[in-house]
């Protein structure tokens, strides 16, 4: 029997369901007993040697396993990996012999991890050739870019504001139909985040922030402090402006991100042509400003109120006299990843040329051996990702700057803004030293330091009654529900800001939005996902709730048939709803009378 030769069905089953809260997958094989011969010990031991081949070592054979349940722990532990989580046990589910149940994950991938799975256990049996462990990896790696819910380009701050809304209680799913962003809250309660940056807020500062230049125009026609600056064509004339401006200088991409091709204390004509070449690459342009050699600060402001502010420090090493820069660089790398580091960054150093430049800057190369108590700063920039770190510095802060960062965000009307910044001294008011704004970020990381107390503070800024991000929910139980579809379609379809399930597809206030997804689930994460509705409502029957699970934790106001129908499931309603009504015995058109009256009454609360 081949990997293709034996059948299985694979069905995702969304919690709140018969068999528990929890969301799982279920794996069938058929006919049951295709896998159920027990497995002899020179066969558990193969297929524990194609698992450790495949990069799913662990496994543990239980001497009576049979080569289903090897199959299903297989693939347990190979939706594991691909969704970064440690597997759990395999249970056996309800539905009786060769079923299994497994963690949760999209039925696509599930599908294809089960022939993967399968291709392993068949091996181990005899019944295969074992796949290669090269063509195994490349499996996995094409279809973890098939899972959405993975974080994406190492995404830190996303999993920050996904936790902060768990915290507080308010809806929050990963977009469906905008990747990359996550929805809190439901339908037209809905804010849509793109990491730190809710897409609510208004454009005048998404349009400018970009573009650090139009941004340093805006502020300082408002009597913010920035920096004069010049946009060269090309690296002659990078020379020239910089010289003008007087050395040193800094020179930056217009529109670049992430310290990317940004070259600090820019000391001669030579440097500048470099650094101009540097900073085109990352941007549409490049500009040129006064390099400020001071301490470097962000202050965050959430709401209109500063909500941190940090000095971000460049790495260094400390001489003893005795070892080079170089071995106290490897040295401070070591000490990170034991946690005994000098200073907390979230990166080690990376030995590179920005790091050789500003060492020459200082007279000194990587065999240099500074003398005992020596700091010696090994990079220009302060940023986390390149080795610096960070000490918050809001306590020390001047009222009088505070309320400055405060007006910066205001004047661009954004209810985040991270404003770097460069002074001598943030304990001092800016107007009486040296001080610029550099730019403005309104998608800033803000994982740097305490990022979960800054996450908090952004969601609950868009959600301060958090029962209220909830999209009312209504669920109707009807026997006929296949055969009344049409018309309740046509009764309800008018009825502004609806979202609508039922057997034939969803209408999404008024507009149909092609056949209803497989479970109600994900029915329902296309209504809440919607914008402009106010109101859900689910038209389903008790088989579809007991084959794929309620899949909401919540419902405001259900309707179950009087007599007939499934006890458990309505048991299972009952116990997730906050009031729930006989179905009319009577016509489609009572029934639809009933519902629309408790449609109208929640989109009106």
């Amino acid at each position: 029997m081949s990997a293709d030769a034996t059948g299985f069905v694979v069905r995702r089953v969304d919690g709140p369901s018969l068999e528990g809260e929890a969301t799982y997958l279920l794996l069938r094989f058929e006919p049951a007993d295709a896998l159920a011969a027990p497995m002899d010990a020179a066969g558990r031991a193969r297929w524990v040697q194609a698992c450790a081949a495949a990069g799913l070592a662990g496994a543990t054979p239980s001497p009576d396993a049979s080569g289903g349940d090897l199959a299903a722990e297989a693939c347990e532990r190979l939706l594991a990996r691909l969704h970064d989580r440690p597997p759990r046990a395999v249970e056996p589910a309800r539905d009786g012999a060769g079923t299994y149940r497994l963690s949760p994950a999209g039925e696509g991938v599930a599908r294809h991890a089960v022939r993967m799975a399968l291709a392993l256990t068949l091996s181990a049996i005899g019944m295969a050739a074992p796949p290669s462990a090269e063509a195994f990896a490349a499996e996995i790696a094409e279809l973890r870019r098939m899972i959405p819910e993975l974080p994406e380009n190492g995404d830190p701050i996303s999993p920050l504001i996904v936790a902060a809304a768990h915290a507080l209680g308010v809806p929050c799913r990963r977009s469906r139909l905008h990747p990359g962003t996550h929805v809190l809250g439901e339908g037209h309660r809905q804010t849509r985040f793109d990491r730190s940056a809710p897409l609510s807020a208004p454009t005048l500062g998404a349009v400018l922030s970009p573009g650090k230049l139009p941004t340093k125009r805006f502020l300082a026609g408002l009597g913010i402090p920035v920096l004069r600056t010049r946009v060269p064509t090309d690296a002659a004339d990078a020379a020239r402006h910089a010289a003008e401006l007087g050395f040193p200088v800094a020179i930056k991409p217009i529109d670049g991100t992430f310290a990317q091709g940004v070259v600090l204390d820019v000391r001669t004509p030579e440097e500048a042509r470099a650094g101009f070449e540097s900073a085109a690459r990352h941007g549409t342009a490049v500009m040129i400003e006064p390099y400020l050699d001071t301490p470097d600060f962000r202050a965050t402001v959430i709401g209109g109120t500063v909500a941190i502010v940090m000095r971000r420090n460049r790495p260094h090493v400390t001489g003893d006299g005795q070892r080079t820069v170089e071995a106290l660089i490897v040295a401070h790398n070591a000490a990170l990843a034991t946690g005994t580091a000098a200073f907390p960054a979230g990166f080690p150093v990376t030995i590179d040329d920005d790091v050789r430049l500003t060492l020459a800057k200082a007279g000194l190369t990587l065999a240099s051996v500074p003398a005992p108590g020596d700091r010696v700063f090994v990079r220009t920039l302060p940023i986390r990702a390149l080795g610096g770190y960070p000490t918050e510095v809001t306590g020390e802060t001047h009222p009088e700057n505070l309320r400055l960062f405060e007006r910066v965000a205001r004047v661009l009307a954004m209810p985040i803004a991270a404003i770097d910044f460069r002074a001598e001294a943030v304990d001092r008011p800016w107007h009486g030293q040296r001080m610029a704004v550099l730019e403005v970020n309104v998608r800033p990381g803000i994982g740097d330091l305490h990022g979960d107390r800054l996450a908090e503070r952004l969601v609950a800024l868009h959600f301060p009654e958090p029962a209220a991000a909830r999209l009312p929910t209504v669920l109707v139980v009807d026997p006929e529900a296949e055969a009344n579809d049409a018309a309740v379609r046509a009764a309800l379809g008018d009825i502004r800001g609806l979202g609508f399930a039922g057997p034939r597809g969803l209408l999404l206030d008024g507009f149909p939005a092609g056949d209803e997804p497989a479970a109600m689930a994900a029915a329902h994460d296309r209504i809440v996902e919607d914008p402009t509705l106010a109101v859900a409502l689910h038209w389903t029957t008790a088989g579809r709730i007991a084959r794929r699970g309620l899949g909401i934790g919540r419902i405001d106001h259900a309707f179950l048939p009087r007599a007939g129908g499934d006890a458990a499931v309505a048991a299972l309603v009952r116990r997730h709803a906050d009031r729930v009504d006989p179905l009319p015995d009577g016509s489609v058109a009572d029934r639809i009378a009933a519902v629309a009256a408790a449609v109208v009454r929640l989109r009106a609360d």
